[in-house]
């Protein structure tokens, strides 16, 4: 068996490596950015040091209304755009896992009967992306199902 011959046998296994890793270092430079952005924010930066014991906290999220509300698809996709991450947070990660009425998913399927696209958004993982990269699936969603371009 030559090596061309085993290349070609095996080219479908090369290509989804080779689509693999180039996924794994979009996600390793997303991580980065993600890391560098927060690092930079900080005014020195923490630093572990050996022999210390590891201290859990506890956390509370604070509800704070954002004045913005939704009633139809097209003012829930511009309250999406106009809102603060925070929101994208509270609203995407803080109800995973269980139902809750401040769940787009929930909101889009109960009250405005919108099942595939609550579907839709059930099946995205937060954890993949920015925060503005999920906005921005999110909106892409949204025009699709609103059968218009996206708008910035």
């Amino acid at each position: 068996m030559t090596l061309a011959s085993i290349l070609l046998e095996h080219r479908h296994f090369f290509r989804v490596h080779l689509k693999l890793h180039h996924l794994l270092e979009a996600l390793r430079a997303e991580l980065i950015t993600i890391v560098d952005d927060h690092l930079s924010d900080l005014q020195s930066v923490p630093r572990i040091v050996y022999g210390e014991p590891f201290h859990f906290m506890r956390s509370t999220i604070i509800e704070v209304p954002s004045g913005v509300r939704a009633r139809t698809l097209a003012e829930f996709r511009e309250g999406l755009r106009r809102v603060d991450l925070s929101a994208i947070y509270y609203h995407f990660f803080e109800p995973r896992g269980r139902r809750d009425p401040a769940a787009p998913a929930e909101w889009l399927e109960d009250e405005l009967g919108e099942d595939q696209l609550a579907a839709q958004v059930r099946r995205l993982n937060p954890y993949i992306s920015s925060l503005d990269g999920l906005r921005d699936r999110l909106l892409a969603m949204c025009d699709q199902r609103l059968g218009a371009p996206r708008h910035a």
